[in-house]
């Protein structure tokens, strides 16, 4: 079934592709195949992936003509296409579509298309849409998830921290990429999202570069690293080559890990360095929703004021 979605005009048309050309992570936006190769820039039909195959799952859209009859040029289409996909899961999309068509506020949406497919991937993300499990080939390595690191006592570990700011972050893809990613590598991340938006890293000089590197390599309407400090974590002499690594022990003197959502352990209070509770350390990324929180924790924490004044544009 085809869906017909609003369309202000064809200049209209044309800047919601673009917005979601650079917001959609890679191999979710798809020019039509049929497309082309001239038009595949900026592409009037085009498919949306909301899950990869063997069950794909996508959005099907084909925008306006400028010369069609009276009044086409006003309206696209998007159909749901899931060949393989459950039945019921079909139908439960379908739902999900035709209740946010149905809401009152979907008329005011500048980017309707835009807004249905955000729409239906925080669903993904909430879990109230669930595909058949991927099986991850990596995990079925024999004795893959068996082998441990040792902790490692080293007398210094490089340490970073960093502010992007974005045109924007609102793409759902991209903050489950970013939480992933902060758990994968034990990076502190804090996320101001919205227009502008601003995304902040702490961890292992190591862990960082790698994290600048993997948000370069999404689409982004513009994005810039703004900020990049780079020091020196001297493991105190006093803490016995037992019990908390050189790297735990960073991590929790890192300035973004205080008050940090995802920071469960405690810190000793009679010196400068802090040390690991029992508690498991799992760095994590936190949202903080306005400009004034961001920058009272960022004042609450320690950093240097000259550190992010600049990169979050305030004025002095």
């Amino acid at each position: 079934m085809a869906y017909v979605i609003p369309v202000k005009s064809i200049d209209g048309f044309v800047e919601e592709v673009e917005l979601l050309q650079n917001s959609c992570a890679e191999g979710e936006f798809r020019p039509a195949s049929d497309t082309a190769a001239s038009s595949r820039s900026n592409p009037r039909d085009f498919d949306l992936v909301l899950n990869p195959e063997p069950e794909e799952v996508l959005l099907r859209i084909q925008g306006p003509q400028e010369d069609g009859a009276s009044g086409s040029r006003s309206r696209a289409s998007l159909m749901l296409c899931a060949p393989s996909a459950d039945s019921g899961l079909v139908q439960k999309l379908k739902c999900m579509i035709e209740s946010r068509l149905a809401e009152e506020d979907f008329e005011q949406a500048e980017y309707k298309i835009y807004d249905i497919f955000l729409f239906l991937q925080g669903a993904i993300s909430d879990g109230d849409i669930v595909f058949a499990p991927q099986r991850d080939a990596s995990l079925e390595e024999p004795g893959v998830q068996d082998l441990a690191v040792p902790p490692s006592f080293e007398a210094e570990l490089r340490m970073t921290r960093c502010i992007f700011w974005s045109h924007h972050l609102k793409s759902t893809t991209k903050k489950k990429n970013i939480r992933a990613w902060c758990s994968e590598l034990r990076v502190w991340g804090i996320t101001r999202p919205g227009y502008p938006a601003f995304l902040l890293f702490e961890g292992s000089e190591e862990d960082v570069d790698e994290m600048i590197k993997r948000i370069k390599d999404q689409n982004w309407h513009a994005l810039s690293l703004r900020a990049c400090v780079r020091y020196t974590y001297t493991r105190p002499a006093q803490v016995p080559n037992e019990g908390s690594s050189t790297h735990d022990l960073a991590l929790l003197h890192c300035p973004l890990a205080q008050n940090h959502s995802s920071n469960n352990n405690t810190t000793d209070t009679g010196g400068s360095h802090a040390s690991a509770t029992n508690a498991k350390l799992r760095p994590g990324v936190e949202e903080i929703e306005t400009m004034s929180d961001l920058v009272g924790r960022l004042r609450a924490v320690g950093v240097p004021e000259a550190e992010y004044t600049e990169a979050l544009g305030l004025r002095t």
